[in-house]
């Protein structure tokens, strides 16, 4: 597939009033597109997506692209468990209102299965859409487009990931004379030996159902050199040596170390403890937290986190840790659709995209990771520059959740058997097996 990538960038006034005016040095503009951007003057489209920080600073700066384009942009954003079901419901309809929308991983396949989603190239390769030198599609990462290559079409645009990395409090980590563990096995012992409750536990993680568990978990499992599905299968290996053993890791740091009731914790708990001072170690989660963390009216350890890359396990295999990205998708039936690719071109432009990230810390770009506008902002956590990028490209040759149309129950399948495993209530060896004959029953697989 031939790449390519398009933009657009913000009225001056914008600029000024951002205060961002110093990035248009850096990438060019829309103005340098030799592409007309009136081309859809006049018409509106609708767009759904999930809320989160990237959403909320596209939608205070839309007014750029529609002065800039003609077109009248709705953006409706909702949290994300209210948001799968709307965009689920309105997809199917087979008459929706969203001309584009946010694609998940975890639904891709599915959607891809049920008509829904427009093929991009063509866009990409038009050149009276596409300036593709200026647009630069290859700078995005291989594996942060693996799940939206179905069948060999693509389907979406990265517009935001979710890296995994590990948060820990150097200061912790100081006081009691410890590195940062060379392994697995290392960093439960780190956690252990930093569990001091009730001031703060050793480690927290994501263990609660229904939020999204089943990815750093993934982390871990691949970590050990397992995987959820095989890659060439399709078949799953739930109960593979691997696979156990990284799931054994991941319970045992929050019965060893974690705090109490553990197994309520979403991504929310887990980052507000830590937040508030109240955790050692957040054991691997989104790289987009450090702006909360390092944010001192939010934070009560700005400046005493540090920043790494998910340990190897024991054995000194280091499979790429957890990362996805969210995507714009565009429907197959929208009747606005040049008008919906002027609009994806311009939120995933490299102007737009530094600009987003240096607000956001949602970045998806190789070059925006490689910026000097961006290290200047954030000169005090290089290592989470690192970490961010390493892990981004670390997963780009090998992405290992499971690209099926049935993600959604198997996602639910692990999340409630962890809790199980947790509590006590199944071993780990017997929760694996138990999960591996649900997702064989799930998938109609023998």
């Amino acid at each position: 597939m031939k790449k390519s990538f398009l933009t657009v960038i913000l009225s001056l006034s914008f600029v000024v009033f951002f205060s961002l005016s110093v990035f248009s040095a850096e990438f060019p503009g829309p103005d340098a597109a030799k592409i007309d951007w009136n081309q859809s003057n006049g018409q509106s489209i609708r767009v759904m997506a999930c809320s989160r920080d990237a959403i909320t600073y596209l939608k205070n700066i839309v007014p750029e692209f529609e002065k800039l384009t003609g077109i009248k942009v709705a953006i409706d954003d909702y949290p994300e468990a209210e948001f799968f079901r709307k965009i689920i419901i309105d997809l199917s309809s087979g008459n929706p209102v969203s001309d584009v929308f946010m694609l998940s991983h975890a639904y891709s396949t599915m959607y891809e299965a049920g008509g829904w989603l427009e093929p991009l190239e063509p866009y990409l390769e038009n050149s009276s859409l596409t300036d593709k030198a200026w647009y630069d599609f290859e700078d995005y990462p291989a594996g942060s487009l693996s799940a939206v290559v179905i069948n060999g079409k693509l389907y979406g645009i990265p517009i935001a990931p979710d890296n995994q990395i590990v948060f820990y409090r150097k200061d912790l980590f100081e006081e009691a004379g410890l590195l940062y563990p060379n392994n697995m096995d290392e960093l439960y012992d780190d956690a252990v030996k930093l569990n001091n409750p009730p001031n703060h536990a050793g480690v927290v993680l994501r263990l609660a159902r229904g939020a999204g568990t089943h990815w750093p978990w993934n982390g871990y499992i691949q970590n050990y050199g397992g995987s959820w599905l095989n890659t060439e299968t399709k078949r799953p290996e739930l109960d593979s040596p691997q696979v156990i053993a990284g799931t054994e890791m991941y319970l045992k740091l929050l019965k060893d170390a974690g705090p109490a009731g553990a197994v309520n914790y979403s991504w929310y708990e887990a980052s507000s403890d830590f937040a508030q001072g109240k955790a050692a170690i957040f054991a691997g989660d989104a790289n987009i937290f450090m702006s909360s963390f390092e944010d001192p009216s939010r934070s009560q350890v700005a400046g005493k986190v540090a920043y790494a890359l998910l340990p190897p396990a024991p054995d000194g295999n280091n499979a790429p840790a957890a990362g996805t990205a969210w995507h714009w998708g565009m429907s197959s039936v929208s009747k606005s659709k040049e008008a919906g690719w002027l609009f994806i071109q311009w939120a995933t432009s490299k102007d737009i995209a530094l600009r987003l990230g240096i607000d956001t810390t949602e970045i998806m770009r190789n070059s925006i990771w490689q910026s000097e506008t961006l290290k200047n902002k954030y000169p005090t956590v290089p290592d989470w520059i690192e970490a961010s990028s390493a892990t981004m490209n670390q997963f780009s040759g090998l992405y290992r959740f499971p690209r099926v149309k049935e993600f959604g129950p198997l996602a639910d399948i692990v999340e409630a058997l962890l809790q199980e495993m947790f509590l006590g209530q199944i071993s780990v060896a017997d929760g694996m097996a138990k999960a591996q004959a649900q997702t064989l029953e799930v998938m109609k697989m023998e």
